[in-house]
């Protein structure tokens, strides 16, 4: 008998393959083998992830930069691309010159010590720390008029030498500075004077500065404000108050409370949602700290990546958190990848989905713009055989825009008066390149070296070109109801799917890599000569494939075009 079943959402995100045959669990029913250049919405459908906007080429490309955001405030908000011994600035979307010419300071940083920096932000001024370097203060006084000083501090420590070290972290709590973990007091934490960041002085009065050392072993890796100041360690998360509901830290009021033993990695917990992320201490396992204000504690902060453990398995080098217009984590791996996380606790997602691209992912940061978070990468590709290291965003939405349809990486866009070639496409020079041009997909093109790519007949006045990338969706295997039990493991048989789009064009559908047919868009009321519109709607189609003990559905979009999947139905025939 053939039978319907309707997948309404995938809001489970990727499942691990320890949990593939765990049918009996109801996130199963939401959840996908592959989400592959895929974003899973708190509405439980799935999208292709927009494509990357090229800005520039790192200042040396043979050695890495690091990433970070400078935010004033939400209209008032930089990233610093910071590298062997010099800031550059980008705002806008773009690199801010001085003349003609990037804007950059000068720092003592070098590229070892660039991923191991920790800073802190007040105002227009961000305290920056690392072990090995005398702590430093960046100051804006200007678009183009910044400064990096070393922080004059009032009594600061005596144990902060360059023989001894300095502190590896720092954080703003309860109007005080708190710096952590010198080479030589790995476990203690110094706190400066209430309202005077720089001001180290310690004492027995209330506003006095203080010195705190955790009864731990371990060093600390990383510490961070919340309702209270959380302190992760090799060994275990702590936090750290006056003891008391409501009452600030004082010299003679002091607390330091383990709260479990998992233990940290160096990389710096985040702030998302109202709770604390940080990775375990082998670098494969997100946690999450969330306060309970009618318990007034925290609890055992429970592992995020159980129904993916694979997701995380090379381990993180840096994450950053979106806010807008989805609130997703998006995770750097040591393999170049990127495992992001689609966290809505208000609805309770929590959803996996994995990234790549034609190269490497090696960094990220998130600045806000007016309306959505920018998503900022550097990106190694290799480009006529030379390794180079690009900064890109992710592209914002092309809103009903069929045009402004951005699903390349590495893309730039030419807006203007209509042409069958496009320029500027230097950085791309020997690739191959997807088009879209006035909203059609055009032949893919090889970049010249002087940068052109060949748009073809008709000429188009709004283009986009860049670095193609697929997107895959694939279900669970699928689970139908049987009179006498599981369907697993049965022959079975998928006649037809009904499709659910919003905002698609160009998909494929079948049992795998191998066994994809092209979904009909286009309609006999069409204009020829012109691009189908974007379809929201329906689309039942016959589905390639013959019988199996696995019923397996992929939906793929390899062209430069929006993919969204709400809903799937398949039709099936389930026999012994």
């Amino acid at each position: 008998m053939k039978t319907r079943q309707i997948l309404t959402n995938f809001t489970g995100g990727i499942f691990g393959k320890k949990l593939r045959g765990r049918v009996d669990i109801s996130k199963y029913f939401n959840a996908c083998r592959t989400l592959s250049n895929m974003i899973v919405f708190p509405q439980g459908g799935a999208s292709s992830r927009f494509g990357t906007v090229f800005v520039a080429e790192t200042k040396a490309s043979a050695t890495i930069a690091h990433l970070i955001p400078f935010q004033f405030n939400i209209t008032q908000a930089y990233i610093l691309e910071f590298g062997e011994q010099y800031i550059r600035f980008f705002r806008d979307s773009g690199t801010i010159v001085s003349g003609v010419d990037p804007y950059e300071i000068s720092t003592t940083y070098t590229t070892a010590t660039l991923f191991a920096l920790k800073y802190a932000q007040d105002a227009d001024k961000m305290r920056i720390v690392h072990e090995d370097v005398y702590p430093k203060t960046l100051t804006r006084t200007g678009h183009i008029a910044w400064t990096l000083a070393s922080t004059t501090f009032t009594s600061a420590p005596s144990a902060w030498t360059a023989a001894s070290g300095y502190p590896s972290d720092i954080a703003l709590y309860e109007q005080r500075s708190v710096y952590a973990a010198s080479t030589s007091k790995p476990q203690s934490l110094w706190f400066g004077v209430t309202g005077s960041l720089d001001d180290m002085t310690s004492g027995t009065d209330a506003d006095d500065g203080m010195e705190l050392i955790l009864d731990d072993y371990n060093v600390i890796k990383w510490i961070k404000a919340g309702r209270y100041l959380n302190v992760g360690t090799g060994e275990g998360e702590w936090v750290v108050s006056s003891g008391a509901t409501d009452e600030a830290m004082t010299p003679t009021k002091r607390k330091a409370r383990r709260i479990s033993r998992y233990g940290s990695s160096a990389v710096s917990a985040i702030s998302a949602n109202n709770a604390i992320l940080f990775i375990q201490r082998t670098g494969r396992k997100l946690r999450e700290l969330v306060y309970n204000f009618i318990e007034d504690s925290y609890g055992d902060p429970p592992d995020l990546t159980i129904f993916a453990d694979e997701v995380l398995s090379t381990g993180v080098k840096a994450y950053a958190f979106q806010k807008e217009p989805n609130q997703i984590l998006w995770c750097v791996l040591n393999d170049g990848n990127i495992a992001a996380f689609t966290y809505n606790k208000e609805q309770e997602i929590t959803a996996w989905h994995t990234h790549e691209t034609d190269g490497t992912f090696e960094d990220v940061a998130v600045m806000p713009v007016s309306d959505h978070d920018q998503v900022w990468f550097i990106v190694r590709r290799t480009v006529n055989g030379i390794q180079k290291r690009y900064i890109e965003y992710l592209a914002p939405d092309f809103g009903d825009d069929q045009s402004e349809c951005w699903f390349v990486d590495s893309g730039l866009r030419y807006s203007g008066t209509a042409t069958t070639q496009v320029g500027g496409l230097d950085h791309l020079a020997g690739k191959s390149v997807s088009i879209l041009a006035d909203g059609a997909v055009r032949p893919d093109a090889t970049v010249t070296a002087s940068g052109y790519a060949s748009v073809g007949s008709p000429a188009a006045s709004v283009v986009i070109a860049g670095l193609p990338f697929s997107a895959v969706l694939e279900p669970m295997d699928l689970e139908t109801k049987e009179d006498d039990g599981s369907s697993q493991g049965r022959r079975a048989k998928i006649h037809q799917v009904m499709i659910r789009f919003y905002k698609t064009l160009g998909a494929k559908v079948g049992t795998g890599a191998s066994s994809l047919d092209i979904i009909p868009f286009r309609t006999p009321s069409d204009t020829m000569g012109s691009p189908p519109p974007l379809f929201t709607g329906d689309k039942i189609v016959p589905f390639p494939g013959g019988w199996s003990r696995h019923k397996y559905i992929r939906i793929e979009q390899d062209q430069p075009l929006p993919l969204t999947v709400t809903a799937i139905v398949p039709l099936t025939t389930t026999n012994d």
